[in-house]
């Protein structure tokens, strides 16, 4: 054994088919190639902490050490009746794990590596790291800021409350609580009725269950009564004041509803609208219940974040700004995340292997059958390989803006012949999924989730067929699926905010390459938005939509129409422009798209080289690497 061989725990959550719903995420893919990357490192012995609700096997290297621990209660366990599609993650909720904390401690590592800030194995390494150090042990302790969890599990938890208000409306409160203590719709395993396990559940649920219940229709009992009281009151009013009734409501109207959006009336507010009226109505800048605690989640997550990374050695970021997003005093590094780049590039796919790899991987239940059958259809179907692709691989949800996408696709729809020329695929799962397959029809292929040795053979066959990647997230840390598709050269349609580094305009540079402007598609595009009002980047490989957000995110301005409607204008308009383009364009962007990726990006391998570094606090190679392949913007 190498003597100076550097011990690293890395503390990952979960890992493996199952912690999300939908799509594998850009961290669990990043940990999982850096856990392939070590396995090449002779001088790394590295250590994986990992939840998971059934034992899997994992990497036979042997450098490399899983070891899986089973959650305390899980997601699903306090949320039975709430499916995947509704909250998607599995968060392990008591992430205490005194068993974690102890063999970390004799581990005796080098380093503790966290990817989160408030989940189990994170928050047991965290311990283990200030113990150690109590002890006068040298440890270093480095977080990499992975996620915006301020935006997403606010977002999840008000779509929880959202999902309930539906259940309690549809079933007898009795039923719920009963097929709750059974363990719901999505248990892998039922209990029975007899059982000393479901009946201290049946009881648990059935206190917390009825006090639900009970609030959640006193509130709409105050609200029938606001709505009897208003309607007396205008009655009354208008009998004594007839001439003057009509200006007397106006002012009253703009007085309530001056009350009502200020910030610092939020108690007013909640009178007003009795709780539950603000959350359905999603356009609505009324808060209910769901909002009110989302927004108390989102401060505390932030100031969470806040608190745990500032206690850490080291913290490394994929973007700058989340420096000032979370005030981050600890030293910090800037490391760029990536793809595989040994697969994810341009290559002659053959459809015959894609349809053999796809029911392998059907057989091996790594695809539904339904899947199995829309990737099939994708590759051989006459009428879709005929129209020019629009690709989206995410989550279908919100923290990903897919409402915005969808209602942008509508009325790209309904642009003159847009309906024979475009054809959009979703490689993904969520709440959404279902609305799109009725909106659309034909006109979209809902795939569900897709292992990730098949994406690379999609991305090129959108690229074959001319078409373009799109997506309308601003909650990108990176933006993983930015790369995969400009890797296997598929031009991009996307947000500023949070995927700037995916797009290459002239005037940037990456590292002492300065990136030129190129003509022909800048004339062609200027040449077909003449008469329009575009208002976005022409990059070199796609066009750009700018942050209307002022850097606080769509997500957390839904209820601001003018925004949402500037960027649905801008994203229409980007994605008409793509669609229209003619193919010689297309393809000179494709050719930017591929050549800037392998030449700016630093692929798993790349990050992995720059992740040694910071382990040995190495910062002149760091740099030396970085400064390489840095992407400056004009």
């Amino acid at each position: 054994m190498n003597s100076n061989k550097i011990k690293v725990v890395m503390c990952a959550d979960y890992l493996g088919t199952g912690a999300v719903e939908g799509s594998t995420t850009g961290f669990q893919q990043m940990v999982n190639d850096w856990i392939n990357q070590s396995a090449k490192d002779i001088d790394i012995e590295l250590i994986v902490y990992c939840l998971g609700t059934k034992t899997q096997q994992y990497h036979p290297f042997s450098n490399v050490t899983i070891k899986q621990s089973k959650p305390n209660i899980t997601t699903r366990a306090l949320f039975p009746l709430s499916p995947p599609s509704v909250f998607p993650f599995l968060v392990d909720l008591i992430p205490i794990h005194l068993s974690i904390i102890q063999d970390i401690i004799k581990e005796n590592p080098d380093i503790i590596h966290t990817f989160g800030t408030f989940t189990a194995t994170e928050t047991s390494g965290y311990i283990a790291a200030k113990v150690m150090k109590s002890k006068g042990k040298k440890v270093k302790l480095i977080n990499t800021v992975f996620t915006e969890v301020d935006t997403y599990f606010p977002n999840y938890l008000k779509s929880i409350i959202l999902d309930f208000y539906k259940l309690i409306d549809s079933k007898f409160i009795l039923k719920i609580i009963i097929e709750s203590a059974r363990g719901g719709i999505y248990a892998s395993t039922k209990l029975k009725y007899l059982s000393i396990t479901f009946l201290l559940k049946f009881w648990t649920y059935l206190q917390s269950g009825l006090s639900a219940f009970l609030f959640f229709r006193l509130f709409e009992l105050l609200g029938i009564l606001q709505d009897l009281i208003v309607k007396a009151v205008k009655m009354i009013v208008k009998l004594i004041f007839t001439d003057k009734y009509k200006q007397l409501e106006v002012e009253v109207s703009k007085y309530v509803n001056h009350l009502r959006h200020s910030r610092s009336h939020n108690l007013i507010q909640l009178t007003y609208d009795f709780i539950r009226r603000g959350d359905e109505c999603p356009k609505s800048p009324l808060v209910g219940i769901g909002g009110l605690l989302a927004n108390i989640l989102r401060f505390f997550l932030k100031q969470q974040v806040s608190l745990f990374v500032n206690r850490c050695d080291a913290v490394t970021i994929s973007r700058p700004e989340d420096i000032a997003r979370y005030c981050i005093k600890a030293p910090v590094w800037e490391l760029p995340l990536g793809c595989d780049l040994s697969r994810f590039k341009v290559y002659q796919p053959s459809v015959e292997t894609f349809v053999e790899r796809v029911n392998y991987a059907h057989e091996l239940e790594m695809l539904s059958n339904k899947s199995a059958l829309a990737l099939i259809d994708i590759a051989t179907n006459p009428e879709k390989i005929s129209k020019r692709c629009i690709l989206y691989v995410g989550r279908l949800s919100d923290e990903k803006n897919i409402s915005i996408l969808i209602n942008v696709y509508e009325q790209l729809l309904q642009c003159k012949g847009m309906k024979d020329k475009v054809h959009f695929i979703f490689i993904g799962a969520g709440y959404a999924a279902s609305e799109l397959e009725k909106r659309f029809g034909d006109s979209v292929t809902v795939t569900g989730l897709v292992p990730n040795h098949l994406l690379p053979t999609l991305y090129n066959f959108v690229r074959l067929r001319h078409g373009f990647f799109v997506s309308a997230s601003d909650t990108e840390t990176y933006g993983i699926t930015h790369e995969e598709a400009a890797a296997c050269g598929v031009p991009l349609v996307a947000m500023e905010k949070g995927t700037r580094r995916h797009f290459y305009c002239p005037g940037d540079r990456i590292g002492s390459f300065k990136i030129e402007k190129d003509e022909q598609i800048a004339r062609t595009i200027e040449d077909l938005i003449v008469n329009a009002t575009n208002n976005f980047t022409v990059a070199l490989n796609g066009l750009c939509i700018p942050d209307y957000s002022e850097d606080r995110g769509l997500s957390t301005l839904f209820t601001n129409n003018k925004v949402m409607e500037s960027v649905q204008k801008s994203l229409l308009c980007a994605m008409y422009c793509m669609a229209v383009l003619p193919e010689s364009a297309l393809a000179k962007m494709s050719e930017h798209a591929s050549r800037l990726a392998q030449l700016g990006q630093f692929g798993s391998e790349g990050t992995w080289q720059l992740l040694r570094y910071i382990y040995l606090n190495d910062w002149k190679s760091f740099y030396t690497s970085y400064n390489k392949k840095q992407h400056s913007y004009f």
